[in-house]
């Protein structure tokens, strides 16, 4: 798990660094977003 935290660490410093915008920090906020709503909604279905 040590290596997949340094990767996203990594990946997002590059990130800010070649991209110094929101854009990405609202893209990841708009996918885990939709990634819950999806697991809610598979949730809800099976429940169901």
């Amino acid at each position: 798990s040590r290596g997949k935290e340094q990767r996203m660490q990594d990946l997002f410093s590059a990130g800010r660094i070649e991209i110094d915008l929101p854009n990405s920090e609202e893209l990841s906020i708009l996918k885990s977003s939709k990634t819950s709503e999806i697991k809610t909604g598979q949730t809800t279905f099976d429940v169901e």
